[in-house]
């Protein structure tokens, strides 16, 4: 065996060791604490991006699992192409014409028409007219846990860009980790043209939730 392969094997027994003894730190040594389920989203909660166009409203809870009423504003691009491991998605379309960006291309769904998207399929929603999309059923949209989770990146990304709506949870950041567990994987969105020039915020005194634009 050569020198260099000699070199090269160090290097990646270096590395999986390296991996191995911070896997160990984080989860043995310093574990971070699970989410505490009394910061899940409740009933009348309100969250979405800002820079997706997607304002969501949590309707009820049933059993761990949200029921959504969705608003996708005019010209909304939407989340970036991603999929759910563990769980399907079902769009309801109230008003509008929601457009799916789906494996084998996109469709349109208008008032009383419904998207299943079932788990591991990738999928994108978004509404490229000039009029705002109204989501809503009484069928269950993803687990609270996730919504949670969606509520802790956009928190995230108003952190980053300044561009999102989000909810300020009292607990760590344990969105990346949560959404890997549901499945949830996607590209990171592009950053604005041009930074926002300044960021306001308004609290809602009955739900308390923060608003930032």
């Amino acid at each position: 065996m050569s020198r260099a392969m000699v070199a090269g094997v160090r290097v990646l027994l270096f590395l999986l060791a390296s991996v191995a003894v911070a896997n160990l730190f984080h989860r043995v040594v310093f574990p971070i604490d699970p989410p505490d389920p009394a910061t899940y989203p409740r009933a009348g909660d309100i969250f979405g991006s800002v820079a997706e166009g997607i304002t969501q409203q949590v309707v009820t809870v049933r059993d761990g699992w949200v029921v959504l009423r969705s608003q996708v504003a005019p010209r909304a691009p939407g989340p970036p192409m991603h999929f759910h491991r563990s769980f399907a998605e079902v769009f309801t379309v109230e008003s509008g014409r929601l457009h799916v960006e789906l494996p084998d291309g996109a469709i349109q769904l208008g008032p009383g028409q419904e998207q299943r998207v079932e788990p591991g399929v990738s999928h994108r929603l978004y509404n490229p007219t000039d009029e705002e999309v109204t989501i809503a059923g009484d069928k269950p949209a993803m687990p609270q846990s996730f919504a949670a989770c969606l509520v802790q990146i956009y928190h995230f990304l108003v952190q980053l860009q300044g561009t999102s709506l989000g909810k300020t949870i009292p607990s760590p950041l344990w969105g990346e980790g949560q959404g890997e567990g549901h499945g949830m994987r996607f590209d990171p969105p592009s950053p604005p043209s041009s930074p926002a020039s300044g960021r306001g915020g308004k609290a809602d005194s009955q739900t308390g939730w923060l608003f930032l634009h």
